[in-house]
């Protein structure tokens, strides 16, 4: 039942149940809440749906089946997944980061060697390693298939928060609790820049 409230415009099909929001579509205009009891189909701006994802067909259908992925009961803090793949990786409060093939409920691998939780996961574009920050005050390097550590970034002075991954330069920039913004030469471990001037912790990083 959709009860009239202060919230984002909604247009839907009663008969289904479907949903679709305005804040995912390319449009300006106000759409205006109709009768719930109507069923009807705003053919404009499912066109707008269908150019922005031209690779999928638009079906609306019944009884859509919800995956879930138990993580031992700890939070998950990130996750990441590599286009055109079928698995992802997480990383969780309980120090470690596995990697799940989509739709099972069990991981594949689980990686340790963190000290304390993870914050931050993120696969490289350019080869099978994939990168993660902790509240160790580090940044790990991981090879996939050998599933060990392969290189380690030390110069935050408390809790990694945040990093992102610049394949074109080959550097990470990161943030952390610590105030500060840092630069890495991806291939040599290094750091190469340290910015100044937060008063706080540095929670996210883009470019």
């Amino acid at each position: 039942k959709l009860h009239k409230r202060n919230i984002r415009y909604k247009k839907y099909l009663n008969s289904d149940s479907f949903f679709m929001y305005y804040s995912c579509f390319f449009t300006n205009k106000k759409i205006p809440i109709k009768n719930y009891n109507t069923k009807y189909i705003n053919y404009k701006i499912i066109k707008n749906f269908l150019n922005l994802f031209n690779s999928y067909s638009f079906k609306v259908k019944r009884n859509w089946k919800i995956f879930r992925i138990l993580q031992n009961k700890a939070w998950v803090k990130s996750l990441n997944i590599k286009k055109n793949a079928d698995w992802f990786v997480s990383g969780s409060v309980d120090r470690t980061i596995k990697l799940w093939k989509i739709f099972s409920e069990k991981p594949k691998f689980i990686y340790t060697g963190h000290a304390e939780e993870i914050t931050c996961v993120e696969l490289s574009t350019e080869n099978s390693y994939l990168f993660s920050s902790s509240l160790d005050n580090t940044i790990k390097c991981w090879d996939l298939e050998e599933c060990k550590v392969i290189k380690n970034f030390f110069g935050h002075k408390s809790g990694v928060e945040t990093f992102k991954l610049h394949h074109n330069l080959n550097v990470i920039i990161s943030g952390g609790k610590d105030s500060t913004c840092r630069i890495w030469d991806m291939k040599t471990a290094l750091e190469l820049f340290s910015f100044l001037g937060h008063k706080g912790c540095v929670n996210s990083i883009l470019f």
